[in-house]
């Protein structure tokens, strides 16, 4: 609103609109200007001649300045004779909108293009501002602070002594309780992110943007031998690396929903599928990493498990798509295919409406990978042992060499690391836990450790979480803890696990009855050298891919 020289009369706005991101607004809510006179105690709408938005009116003698787009595009100045009750455009702008202005006694001062102008009255001349502030400039200083308020991706070694953080776009390890904090790249200007730790120990990949786009990179875990790059390919956002359990090999998948593996060792990516209907983000190796299995979607929404051959480049569809079916996990030992299945059906009322509600749809599977082997679930029976045999009838014949041993244990490796497609989708069973809301589970050897949602989700879709584990032996499931953010990985033995809750990230046995702090990192010793500048750059960079990425139309 503005008041006239003699206050006799006020210029309003009702409602304002001006601070919406959208432009060439031309619906009911349109904000229009109307005049009030104290006097008559009477108001007229001076701008009912245009649909769209008219903002910001201001008095100057008997003209009314104000800010409309009423040309069809762009906003600028347009002034309202009172007397003659006639509009006219003052400013041309055609580039950018005229924003906040504001009347002084002689002139209007404006924003346009990010640049301050003012327009003379009653002459209406425009000039344009330099405005120049002295600054010792202290927020562009390179400073060297913690960075652990920073934390985003991180993974558990192979052993769990240390764990590697990402924080404020430096890749951190910390160990479990002693040594020291090594940051592996010490780039301000570059993001390094989503690292994952080698099955062997050796290595750490990960993705950085140091090229321009993010390409997959490789470091020695000890910091001591120098980042490569591994591919070259990449032009778009890409998604969680996981690494073959031979050290091996990488797959990972992006935003366009193509899944792909690489050699380590090599640069060339191999493509493994394409989703149509959804981004992949589940997908996992099998323990003799000639396998990756993988959840990919139907046009239905519902996703189906696929199983992709390394040696011959196939992708096998193993579910039927008449469930949702998520969250594949290799048994360590070759054996099953964990998976979670939303196959449970048990409609509740709501307290206060007759709406149905399925909370509790998810079910542990396991999917036998070879016909000669039993079920997890098959019956048991309580039987005496039999006295094994002596250790010389295990030994080659006298003059028999050791060949026919080795062929013998050959067989028995390539059977452990056989999977008979055929008729795989009919030996799946379900494992003895409840239905509930499980979000991911990972195979260890004689367990499966799963999360379990604890409770509705928020408005952007987080949840607290439980983690527990399935005993095959036992056939009963334990909850490790309680209350927690998520797991962001585990030991290759399946002992130890790797969890958030809150700022807090420790380190965890794989046992009933943990708590939240347990094995807590100190993180606080993660420093780094910030550059405001260079991290200016990275962020004006990633904004711009980011838009290009995820825009909604391609």
């Amino acid at each position: 609103a503005g008041f006239s020289a003699d206050a006799n009369l006020l210029a309003f706005v009702s409602p304002t609109y001006d601070r919406r991101t959208w432009k060439r607004y031309r619906g009911g809510n349109a904000p229009n200007i109307w005049v009030y006179d104290f006097k008559a105690n009477k108001s007229d709408n001076i701008t009912k001649d245009w649909e769209g938005p008219d903002e910001w009116p201001m008095f100057h003698g008997r003209t009314v300045y104000y800010c409309s787009d009423r040309n069809g595009k762009t906003a600028n100045l347009w002034a309202y004779d009172l007397d003659k009750k006639t509009h006219r455009q003052v400013t041309q702008f055609t580039d950018y909108d005229v924003k906040w202005p504001s009347v002084g006694s002689d002139a209007i001062v404006f924003e346009n293009g990010g640049w301050l102008y003012t327009l003379d009255l009653p002459s209406e001349k425009q000039t344009r501002l330099s405005v120049l502030v002295p600054d010792d400039k202290p927020a562009t200083r390179r400073e060297f602070r913690s960075v652990a308020d920073w934390m985003r991706g991180m993974d558990l070694s192979p052993g769990a002594k240390r764990a590697v953080i990402e924080a404020r776009g430096d890749l951190f390890t910390v160990p479990a309780e002693k040594g020291d904090v090594r940051n592996l790249t010490n780039t301000p200007g570059t993001r390094e992110r989503a690292p994952v730790w080698s099955p062997d120990g050796k290595w750490i990949a990960y993705w950085s943007d140091a090229s321009g786009e993010y390409q997959l990179y490789v470091t020695g875990a000890d910091g001591k031998l120098p980042a490569r790059q591994v591919t070259k390919d990449q032009n778009t956002y890409p998604y969680a690396l996981v690494w073959s359990p031979d050290s091996k090999k990488l797959a990972w998948s992006d935003k366009t929903g193509r899944l792909y593996w690489v050699d380590a060792a090599g640069s060339k990516s191999t493509q493994i599928d394409h989703d149509p209907n959804a981004e992949l983000h589940e997908y996992t190796w099998s323990p003799d990493s000639r396998w990756i299995a993988y959840a990919k979607h139907t046009g239905a929404g519902f996703n189906v498990l696929h199983l992709y051959s390394i040696a011959t480049g196939k992708s096998t569809a193993v579910t039927d798509g008449m469930s949702d079916d998520f969250s594949p996990s290799f048994d360590p030992e070759g054996r099953y295919l964990y998976f979670v299945s939303r196959r449970t059906f048990s409609p509740e009322f709501g307290g206060f409406e007759l709406n149905m509600h399925f909370s509790a749809t998810d079910k542990l599977y396991a999917m036998t990978l070879r016909d000669s082997l039993a079920s997890p679930v098959s019956p048991e029976s309580d039987e005496e042992a039999v006295a094994a045999k002596g250790d010389d009838d295990e030994k080659p014949a006298k003059g028999e060499n050791s060949s026919k041993a080795d062929k013998n244990m050959k067989a028995a490796k390539d059977e452990g690391s056989r999977i008979d497609l055929a008729g795989l989708s009919q030996r799946v069973v379900e494992l003895p836990v409840a239905a509930g809301r499980y979000p991911g589970i990972v195979g260890v050897k004689g367990k499966l450790i799963f999360l379990a949602q604890d409770g509705p989700a928020d408005e952007d879709g987080n949840a607290a979480v439980s983690v527990r584990y399935y005993d095959l032996e036992k056939r009963e499931d334990k909850t490790i803890l309680e209350g927690i953010d998520g797991v962001a990985g585990v030991s290759k033995d399946g002992d130890k696990l790797l969890y958030t809750q809150g700022d807090i990230v420790g380190i965890a046995d794989v046992a009933e009855g943990k708590k939240a702090g347990d094995g807590k990192l100190d993180v606080d010793g993660m420093m780094a050298w910030v550059d405001p500048r260079a991290e200016w750059l990275q962020m004006y960079n990633e904004a711009w891919r980011l838009e290009r990425d995820f825009y909604y139309d391609p």
